[in-house]
């Protein structure tokens, strides 16, 4: 074998070559600050944000001297406070990242150093050291295992902290270097007995891929070299479960494990009133500068009087109110399920979720339970048993006396490869037999075939043994061809008394075609129209085939297999590659269906939003049929909507279609309605830039969208084009590792914390269990805070214009020097304390109908996404109410002036300001807090 070209390198037991390389330590930190660079380091990214640096140069500028027309004080005070408050916000919460931190990283293990096993820090853990974890234990860093107490050298590991699965993985030490370290004749631990070094690919964050060489020296004259994958893999933060203790040697320490190569952040996602507030901030310098110019030529004490027209309060309030709103969020038991709450992950979307305009949805595990059960076998020759109905109908056909030997064996022999044909791992609890499996496919399968006869009753590398109808059968394992989403199939090769047999279970199109070219069309065909039944019924299926080798054949595939396992370089491939060599020429045994129920009030939620005025798209992986039926039974396929379906072979096909659908979808849509239904093969034509035009002027006019047989790229690939063509906002939510990129190209991604693990979870911005969570979450959350951000920026700029026009107005008193009326102590209190409890409050506990009325109304969600509370005409219109308001103050003031009251002090001015103070200001408070009262419903 030889080494990769660019490999990372781990020696162990070697004290000579370990002093010639420097590893990182195992030292964790996910925390941002420390002691000495908070005050820095947080002032530098406070201060890259645009406001804060506007609001700095206005206080700077109050230094210049005796000219400046107001004390700094006033005008560093609230920048001062904002920035403090926000300092302190982020401080805590990296102190709670420092805890863990800590508790993280003095964690002890016993670590065999000096030819002894000493009690080490995990901090102090290193890439080489062999560490020794026992049952229950995580592992400390990314180990290669070397021995277990399992004679076979295999281990059980749970990895819920990497991936959200509880399911136990296997894995597997090298089985002769196993046998060597702990020797069966019970001479000890040979630990110092071994050295060698590990080469594997660099430190990466692909959590499902390692390649690598381990040279063992056993002794001067014997060394040894072995192929590394992800069998022999733990990573750090999985457990030991189901096993006494592991040996294995550190691989990746500290920041170049796995788990902390993904805890990159991806970018942070803002709300689009954010970014509306940003440009409506631009307006207002617009107008501050024209004032400025018209007032004084850009004079510097009007800057400084200006700057308050920007709302600075406006920005730390946003962050007090959506830390609010999330807890109110996080409160709503509603969206929560047992011990699993809902959870905020990104709360600079609240408003967002109140505006959604389009959701895309993945179905397993989202709209339906990933709750399997079989409901139907189909038996090549035999045809349908109905096993929902009839549990364990396959046994009672076996003891019909009208059934001759050759259908009993073929009855038999179905069941036994779907008892052998699995990667599920039983374990005994409390005296039953209870299955770990990877797949909710696989685990239905064997409870089925339990009620009719064959049990699964253990499994070891090497045997896999069954209670066939009494009798205790074991078969001998030769390989395992493993499933993946490019397979699209999962392969087992036994050796029985018979001979040696390939039995394989996927996908039926996958299956057909590996099918032998001389092979019965009829039967062929038989199964298709059984299949398409199923998926008419909405339905998942799997079909079963198998193959018998010969010696040569199984000979020959053994040692491609090995050379492909072994190989350091496009390992995968080779892989595949090899169990191409004979997963070929197979003889179809059948197909089953599997029932995916939807989970509860799916088609209540989905009414609700298509009322709303809400596009739903739902992105699958499964069959036309099987998709549409779905889509009738959650309410996305309302009864009386035609259905379009685009489905093309080539791209010019693909292009006639859809501008035959489109005059389809125009008459429909001002009637009952339509859904568009494509496939992924079509969508590549339909995503394609010369039409992907085209396809979204054809699915605007359909009420429902249903795209079928789709990858994970193009789930992504959609929601980018109606996020970037359409300009709408966009919702993502789904419960896989295979949703994870359309969840992250979404304005808001919602992760299920389902059964295909955490992924979509930690990738999300909102995560909670039940699809009918989104119902609560956009509708009565997402509404309020929408309105209640809406009015909260409305007010925010109204008070702060309105305070600055009084200003203005007056201007021509004081002969545009520039000089305030307003107390210092005013300016200072006026956003911090004295306007700050009332949007604060309304931001918080505002609701203009009742949560009950909103969930009884779906055209209440729509209403604010047409603007009902926030908007440019709305924005536009505050800032009239805010220049007649000030223009009436003012014109109080010269009336009541002209009358002989000489209430603002300007014919005796002598650059002081305390007469005219109290009484504008009193008025200009009490104006701006009617106002917040009027605006509350």
């Amino acid at each position: 074998m030889s080494d990769p070209p660019a490999f990372y390198k781990v020696v162990f037991n070697d004290k000579d070559l370990v002093s010639n390389y420097l590893y990182p330590s195992n030292f964790i930190k996910t925390s941002k600050y420390t002691f000495y660079n908070f005050i820095p380091l947080n002032l530098y990214e406070q201060f890259k944000r645009f406001y804060n640096l506007y609001f700095l140069l206005g206080a700077c500028l109050t230094a210049l001297g005796d000219l400046i027309p107001i004390d700094p004080f006033v005008q560093i005070a609230p920048l001062v406070l904002v920035v403090t408050v926000t300092a302190i916000k982020q401080g805590l919460e990296d102190r709670k990242r420092h805890v863990e931190d800590n508790i993280a990283n003095n964690i002890p293990y016993l670590v065999f150093r000096n030819d002894k096993f000493e009690m080490i820090l995990n901090r102090n853990i290193k890439p080489g050291d062999i560490v020794k974890v026992c049952k229950g234990q995580k592992f400390p860093a990314d180990l290669i295992i070397l021995a277990s107490s399992h004679k076979d050298g295999s281990c059980f590991v749970e990895t819920s902290d990497l991936d959200g699965e509880s399911n136990l993985k296997r894995k597997q030490a090298i089985e002769d270097l196993n046998k060597f370290i702990i020797p069966e004749s019970n001479h000890g631990l040979q630990l110092d007995k071994i050295s060698g070094t590990v080469q594997s690919d660099m430190p990466n964050e692909r959590m499902n891929v390692f390649n690598g060489k381990l040279s063992i020296k056993l002794s001067k004259n014997n060394e040894k070299s072995f192929s590394l994958g992800m069998s022999q893999v733990l990573l750090r933060g999985a457990k030991l479960r189901n096993t006494e203790e592991i040996y294995g040697v550190v691989v990746y320490a500290g920041p170049d494990t796995k788990i902390m190569r993904n805890l990159k952040q991806t970018d942070l996602k803002f709300s689009t009133m954010e970014k509306q507030v940003n440009r409506i901030t631009l307006v207002v310098l617009s107008m501050k500068f024209s004032l400025l110019f018209i007032l004084s030529g850009l004079a510097v004490t009007f800057f400084i009087l200006l700057t308050y027209m920007v709302p600075l309060s406006l920005f730390v309030t946003f962050e007090l109110v959506r830390v609010g709103q999330a807890l109110f969020m996080e409160w709503d038991t509603s969206m929560s399920s047992g011990d699993k709450p809902m959870k905020v992950k990104n709360s600079n979307l609240n408003e967002d979720l109140g505006k959604i305009e389009y959701i895309f949805s993945d179905k397993t595990g989202t709209l339906t339970r990933n709750e399997m059960t079989i409901t139907h076998w189909y038996i090549d020759k035999h045809g349908v048993f109905d096993e929902q109905s009839s549990p364990g109908i396959l046994r009672e056909c076996l003891t019909r006396a009208t059934l001759d030997d050759q259908s009993l064996e073929e009855i038999k022999f179905f069941i036994k490869h779907l008892s052998i044909c699995h990667g599920v791992l039983p374990s005994e609890e409390n005296g039953q037999i209870v299955f770990e499996a990877q797949s909710p496919e696989e685990l239905a399968i064997l409870k089925s075939l339990g009620s009719n006869g064959v049990v699964l009753m253990d499994r070891t590398k090497y045997v896999i043994t069954l209670e066939e109808f009494g009798i205790i059968n074991q078969y001998q394992i030769l390989n395992v061809l493993e499933f993946n989403s490019d397979r699209k199939r999962f392969s087992i090769i036994i050796r029985t008394i018979k001979g040696i047999f390939l039995f394989t279970k996927g996908a039926d199109t996958i299956i057909i075609g590996l099918l032998g070219k001389d092979h019965d069309k009829s039967s062929i065909q038989k199964m298709e129209k059984q299949v398409d039944e199923f998926a008419k019924r909405g339905l998942r299926t799997l079909a079963v085939a198998w193959k018998q080798l010969s010696e040569d054949e199984y000979e020959n595939f053994k040692q491609i297999y090995k050379d492909a396992e072994e190989s350091l370089e496009d390992r995968e491939n080779r892989v595949m590659k090899a169990c191409e060599v004979v997963e070929n020429q197979l003889t179809l045994l059948g197909a089953m269906a599997i029932e995916d129920r939807l989970q509860e009030n799916v088609p209540e939620t989905i009414a609700y939003f298509i009322n709303a005025g809400v596009k739903i798209w739902l992105l699958t992986g499964d069959k036309q049929e099987t998709a549409i039926n779905i889509g009738l039974s959650s309410n996305l396929i309302s009864n009386g909507m035609e259905i379009l379906i685009l489905n093309a072979k080539t791209k010019e096909e693909c292009d006639n279609k859809i501008g035959l659908l489109f005059d389809a979808a125009k008459e429909f849509h001002l009637t009952a309605g339509c859904t568009l239904v494509v496939d992924g093969a079509t969508l590549i034509f339909a995503l394609d830039f010369e039409l992907e035009s085209k396809f979204l002027d054809l699915a605007k006019l359909c009420h429902s969208v249903i795209c079928c047989r789709v990858t994970p790229l193009q789930k992504a690939q959609v929601v980018r084009l109606v996020k970037d063509k359409l300009k709408k906002i966009t919702l993502s939510i789904g419960d896989g590792a295979n949703d994870v990129s359309m969840i992250q190209a979404a304005h808001v991604g919602v992760g299920l914390m389902g059964k295909e693990g955490g992924q979509a979870s930690r990738a999300s911005d909102y995560s909670f269990v039940n699809f009918k969570s989104l119902l609560p979450l956009l509708a009565v959350h997402g509404r309020y805070s929408a309105m209640r951000m809406g009015k909260l920026t409305l007010y925010s700029f109204y008070k702060n214009i309105l305070l600055i026009l009084v200003l203005v107005w007056m201007s021509p008193f004081y002969g545009f020097s520039g000089s305030s009326m307003y107390n210092d102590r005013f300016l200072t209190l006026f956003n911090v304390i004295f306007t700050s409890l009332g949007p604060l409050c309304l931001a918080l506990f505002e609701k203009d109908v009742s949560q009950e009325t909103i969930l009884n109304n779906p055209r209440l969600y729509s209403s604010i996404k047409s603007g009902l509370y926030f908007s440019s005409k709305k924005m536009f219109l505050i800032f009239l109410s805010a220049i007649w308001h000030s223009l009436g103050i003012i014109f109080c003031f010269i009336y009541l002036t002209l009358n002989g009251t000489d209430l603002v002090g300007y014919r005796n001015y002598d650059g002081g300001n305390d007469l005219q103070a109290p009484f504008i200001g009193t008025v200009v408070y009490l104006t701006v807090y009617y106002k917040i009262i009027a605006m509350v419903r």
